[in-house]
């Protein structure tokens, strides 16, 4: 539907411009068996949005779109051996497979494409690279550990940390632009300092983050009450939105996001995707 709605609107505009894949069903390059589908070019979106842990917008999928059908004319075959590999890399990943097994296999492939370009490397694919570099926007790199954190990992964080603040009646987190820089900064370090297993349960929160609000919203009283009896919050405290986010990252952090999984798992990967 989104890019139903980008085609109208391009054919209201410049009205010569072609939309590729208007729909899923259509053929993004090539005919008979060796043709590729809309259906595999999506999987290079899904193989974005999976180390992102966002879906991507309807102009970035677009862009995404075109760049595969550039690829497809120099290489079919090549491409669409990629779009493969990442199908097999994201169905991975929503297999249901336990937490810390996802978190693991997105950690390393987030880091992987960061600095290679993953399945399309960088040095031959530099227009769909900067789509994912865009989309990942990696805040920090640990290189002896081979990990990253991207803006979403971060922005998962601030959302639990208001979360907790909520339940020990604190309010929602009210972080200001002035801050946010900041705050950016107390998860990254944060980040940078945990070992490796922590790293990557820091990295298990935002692709789980959209289930883990919906069961909330509808965990009974009693469920709730054993995540927030379970879960390592700090002190009530009276202190800012900052304080409370510095707190929080001063804690035992794998042990948030196994509670998090635990109480109110099981939690779907991503599930936009």
């Amino acid at each position: 539907m989104s890019r139903l709605l980008l085609m109208a609107a391009l054919l209201m505009g410049c009205g010569k411009k072609e939309v590729l894949c208007p729909t899923i069903d259509d053929v993004l390059y090539g005919e008979g068996e060796d043709a590729i589908t809309c259906e595999e070019a999506w999987q290079g979106e899904r193989y974005i949005e999976a180390l992102a842990a966002r879906p991507l917008n309807t102009l970035e999928e677009q862009r995404v779109v075109e760049e595969l059908h550039r690829q497809a004319r120099k290489d079919a075959a090549g491409t669409k051996a990629r779009l493969a590999r990442a199908r097999a890399l994201v169905d991975g990943l929503k297999s249901g497979s336990p937490w810390r097994a996802q978190a693991k296999v997105r950690a390393d492939a987030l880091y992987d494409a960061f600095e290679t370009g993953g399945l399309w490397p960088k040095d031959q694919f530099e227009r769909y690279y900067g789509i994912l570099k865009r989309a990942i926007a990696v805040w920090k790199v640990h290189e002896p550990s081979k990990l990253a954190i991207g803006e979403m990992d971060i922005e998962a964080w601030i959302r639990y940390a208001s979360l907790c603040r909520e339940v020990q009646g604190g309010g929602v987190l009210n972080v200001s632009i002035g801050d946010r820089v900041g705050v950016y900064r107390t998860i990254t370090d944060r980040f940078e300092s945990a070992t490796r297993d922590d790293q990557v349960a820091m990295l298990g929160l935002a692709s789980f983050w959209q289930g883990a609000t919906e069961n909330w919203q509808f965990a009974g009283y009693d469920a709730q009450q054993e995540w927030i009896k379970a879960a390592p919050l700090p002190q009530a405290m009276e202190g800012t939105s900052v304080d409370y986010i510095q707190a929080i990252m001063g804690g035992d952090v794998a042990r948030h996001v196994e509670v998090l999984h635990d109480k109110l798992g099981p939690l779907r990967f991503n599930p936009p995707l």
